[in-house]
Parts: structure tokens; C-alpha cells; sequence
């Protein structure tokens, strides 16, 4: 969750039941908590993984059934762990031919590698042993069941229901951390930004920045994490946080966060940012997170141009697309 930028990749995870099962499905969103505000899905336990492996780019497993399917569909598969298994089964196929993840990071190469190197029949070998009846397999086995518990077969035909469809579009968590890494172009008014989950990097395991390009934590006023929270050079509250007397909000919420010096308050249509010295824009951009905008303002800021001199707009360069912001005062 810490390598991948929130707006290129979605991430979703397929926990075996029992584990949810055995402790909870509350206590397993406890375990994930930080990698959920990150923007994880966690996959519904009995269609979520099957729709989760149709809509995959890679795929990342262990010695489970569900890598195996990965790997029999000819998806880019890779083995984080792999215990002993039976010989002659599909998944010892899946652990002679698929690629093993290092033990330690940066594993973001791997993922990358993994796609763009793929060949289509690497796991030829799991899908054969997965079915030698693919398409029929229901059939066969209808008429097996019934021969064996000695019972006519239904005539009617055997169907096949559809895996029902689930959005694996990156989500935007209520509360969130990022680590934000960019660049101002001011000659073509031009703002590009790389957003990375801030709760679950390491110590040191961020990216650097390089030339040109800086970077800020940008969090939620409300964040579990206070470090995180103290340390924000820009923050996002609610849209209700200022309440029925904004001017005292405001004039506490600087004193509160000394080290801030870009908050928004992100609303249904429009994105209001202020800055410390006492600037205030609205911002528009359609698709596009409210929240970033205030980090696009502070990357203005931070290049030493005023936030009004965003007006009467900009592009915004986020996830290998470009949007167009609109901004007044």
C-alpha cells in the first residue's frame, strides 16, 4: 500500500473466510484498518474474489486456492509465500512456475515486471490440472452427483449464474494520510502530484524527491494518527467542521496546527482552500478528489506564487491524466 500512488492503482485484498470466520469480520477491518484508510477494498468474502480476479492487472498470493485460479485465468500471478503442498495438484504447478516476491521491498518493480513480461501460457500447466472439462464442468458433475446418490437427473438445463459485478475503483477513504510528491510548472500553470498512503510507509521507505519536486503530508484533521495530524503541512476538514461561526473555527484551528499552511473543507460541488496568510480560492475539477486540490494549492504556494494567482485556473496532472481546475475567489 506504501509503494503504490493512490491514483494509479487500486489494491484489493481476499481474505480467506476462515479467517473471518475464526476472529470476526470486525476484528479482521481492525487488523487492516490503516491499509483500509489507505484506500483498500477488502473483498466480499463469497463473490467478491472472483470478481476481484476477473478485474485484476496482477495478482499477489500464497499457496491458496484463489492464487491458483489467478495463474489457471492467465492473470500476471506472483507468490509472496508458498508452503508444501501435494505434488501433481494444480498448485504445485503454480509453485514450479510463478515468480516469487523478494522477501523485502521495493516490491513495485516486481508488480510492474510482472505485467509487461507476462506470457500468455506461463500457467498452462494450472490451468490443465484446474479443469480438463473447461465450460462443462457443472454438467459433469450434476450427472456424477446423481448417478452416485443413484437418483434421476433433471432434464432441465444446468445454469450458470453471473459473478456480479463490483466497482474495483480506487476508493477514497473518510479519513485518509498521504504523502505527497510534486512539481510546479508556473510558464504552463501546469501542477503535477503522486499521492502514496503516509500511515504505512516505514521509517525511510518513502520516495524521494528529486529536481524540482517537493513534498508534504496531507491528512485528515481527525486522523487516528497525531503524528500524522502534527506534522500535515496541509489538512482537510469536514464540511461541517466550521459550523455556525467559521471565523472563530478558523482562528482556533490555526493556532491549533502550527505547522500547517494549506486547509480545505471539501463540499459537493466545489473545494474551499485557505492558506495561513490568509488567502481564500474555491476550486472545481470534475473527477477528482476534493482533497487533492488543496495539495495542488500547496505545491503553488510552496514554489512561492500566490494562491490567488491560481485564478482562473489550472491543469492538474494526477494518476497519468490531466484535469482542468477552476478557481475563484
Amino acid at each position: 500500500m506504501s509503494e503504490l500512488p493512490r491514483d494509479s492503482w487500486s489494491v484489493a485484498a481476499a481474505v480467506h473466510p476462515n479467517v473471518q470466520h475464526e476472529h470476526g469480520p470486525d476484528q479482521v477491518r481492525r487488523w487492516y484498518a490503516d491499509c483500509l484508510r489507505a484506500g483498500m477494498l477488502l473483498l466480499p468474502e463469497f463473490d467478491g474474489w472472483r470478481a476481484g480476479l476477473i478485474a485484476a492487472d496482477v495478482v499477489l498470493g500464497d499457496h491458496g486456492s484463489v492464487t491458483g485460479y489467478a495463474a489457471a485465468l492467465g492473470k500476471p500471478t506472483l507468490l509472496a509465500t508458498f508452503d508444501d503442498v501435494p505434488p501433481g495438484t494444480p498448485i504445485s504447478a503454480l509453485g514450479d512456475t510463478a515468480r516469487r516476491l523478494p522477501s523485502r521491498g521495493p516490491f513495485m518493480s516486481h508488480l510492474l515486471a510482472a505485467i509487461e513480461e507476462h506470457e500468455p501460457d506461463r500457467f498452462a500447466s494450472v490451468a490443465d490440472r484446474v479443469t480438463s472439462l473447461p465450460g462443462r464442468s457443472l454438467t459433469t458433475l450434476r450427472s456424477l452427483f446423481y448417478r452416485l446418490l443413484e437418483l434421476g437427473e433433471p432434464d432441465s438445463e444446468v445454469t450458470i449464474e453471473a459473478i456480479p459485478a463490483l466497482s474495483m475503483e480506487p476508493s477514497e477513504p473518510d479519513v485518509f494520510a498521504d504523502l505527497v510528491t510534486g512539481h510546479v510548472d508556473a510558464d504552463s500553470r501546469l501542477i503535477e502530484l503522486e499521492r502514496r498512503p503516509a500511515e504505512t510507509l516505514r521509517p525511510g521507505a518513502g520516495p524521494r524527491p528529486t529536481g524540482d519536486d517537493e513534498q508534504h503530508v496531507h491528512c485528515s484533521i481527525d486522523h487516528p494518527a497525531r503524528s500524522l495530524v502534527a506534522n500535515a503541512a496541509v489538512l482537510t476538514a469536514r464540511e461541517t467542521d466550521p459550523g455556525p461561526a467559521p471565523q472563530h473555527w478558523w482562528r482556533e484551528f490555526w493556532l491549533r496546527h502550527p505547522t500547517c499552511v494549506v486547509a480545505s473543507v471539501p463540499g459537493d460541488r466545489n473545494t474551499q482552500v485557505r492558506t495561513r496568510d490568509g488567502a481564500l480560492i474555491t476550486l472545481r475539477a470534475a473527477g477528482v478528489p476534493g482533497e487533492i486540490l488543496a495539495s495542488a494549492v500547496y505545491l503553488w504556494h510552496a514554489a512561492g506564487l500566490p494562491a490567488r494567482s491560481l485564478e482562473p485556473g489550472f491543469s492538474l496532472g494526477l494518476g497519468g491524466e490531466v484535469h482542468d481546475v477552476s478557481v475563484a475567489s
